[in-house]
């Protein structure tokens, strides 16, 4: 029998015990540099993970190339039980994504990150940012409500709602809060607790 047939295992550590845990890869610098700039990011107390720290970044980039004002929307999700498989929030994003294109007209790119954690809890949450077109879209308060019909009928439990940021891109002060802040989502802690068939993050495609 495979010791993934329970509804969730008895806390992160049985994952620790399979696979070593934290992954060692983490880095502790304070500032991360990227073709657009080098930035602060929030690295106490555990460090962070490289390649979610290039997701962020890279996505981060884009849109500060792309379009002359941003909006940064952060936001956590949580889950009823544990799952092997992340197959709640890659249906969360698809649908909000294309209702996002639908209901703004001239938006027709949603970049976004977003990571799995398991800590103390018996099972894992997400941590999501979003980072779209500000020309377009000055507020989050109809992207929040609409995300929390979506998570809440694909029975998705809380959806706790975190800062956003609408700056313009030469605004260098208000690029590094925002970045610094979405920077969470690659932090260390949390990370590595899952089968190894299952992403630690995922993001939209760079095409």
């Amino acid at each position: 029998m495979s010791v993934f047939n329970s509804i969730y295992p008895p806390d992160p550590s049985f994952f620790g015990e399979l696979y070593g845990g934290q992954p060692k890869l983490k880095r502790h610098g304070t500032w991360y540099e990227t073709r657009a700039g080098i930035w602060p990011v929030q690295a106490k107390p555990n460090g962070w993970m490289p390649k979610q720290m290039k997701a962020l970044g890279e996505r981060f980039c884009d849109v500060l190339e792309q379009h002359s004002q941003v909006l940064i929307v952060r936001f956590d999700l949580h889950v009823p039980q544990y799952t092997e498989d992340n197959a709640q929030i890659s249906e969360f994003m698809a649908k909000l994504n294309h209702w996002i294109k639908t209901r703004y007209k001239g938006v027709n790119k949603v970049r976004y990150v977003w990571v799995r954690e398991h800590e103390k809890a018996k099972q894992q949450h997400y941590h999501v940012a979003l980072m779209l077109n500000g020309n377009k879209i000055r507020n989050p308060y109809y992207i929040h409500e609409k995300g929390k019909e979506i998570w809440s009928s694909l029975r998705g439990t809380s959806y706790h709602i975190s800062k956003h940021h609408h700056f313009h891109r030469d605004d260098h002060d208000s690029i590094c809060e925002a970045f610094y802040h979405i920077s969470y989502l690659a932090k260390a802690r949390g990370k590595g607790y899952k089968p190894h068939h299952t992403k630690n993050y995922g993001a939209n495609r760079k095409v």
